[in-house]
């Protein structure tokens, strides 16, 4: 009996596994001049891409951003993060300056959500 518990918690934990690995800081940046993938502020997105990933961080630089609809399909309840990049807080320090960090983002145009679980931090 014990066996089975052992390969059932193990078996529960591993399906549970892609959901955290799937799971990444992305950053943006007005005026970014890299790669434009994210991956750092070095080559930091623009604006926030047109998808987002559920679980997923999107760190934002102070700077002016176009309004727009957040609407990525639910997935049980994993939340998108939209989180204000501040001088404590930014992710990764790949790329990074503080100025990043001391200014307001703001999103001219408004914003509305269609669809739950969203986290605005900051």
């Amino acid at each position: 009996m014990t066996t089975k518990r052992i390969v059932l918690t193990l078996a529960v934990a591993a399906s549970m596994l892609p959901a955290f690995a799937s799971a990444a800081n992305v950053y943006v940046r007005p005026g970014a001049t890299g790669a434009n993938n994210g991956s750092d502020w070095a080559n930091a997105y623009t604006a926030l891409p047109s998808t987002l990933v559920r679980g997923n961080v999107y760190y934002i630089a102070a700077g002016s951003y176009a309004g727009r609809t957040f609407s990525t399909a639910a997935s049980g309840t994993t939340p998108v993060t939209i989180k204000k990049a501040t001088v404590a807080d930014h992710g990764t320090s790949t790329g990074w300056s503080d100025a990043y960090g001391t200014g307001q983002a703001s999103f001219t145009g408004g914003i509305s959500f269609t669809t739950p679980y969203w986290v605005f931090d900051g």
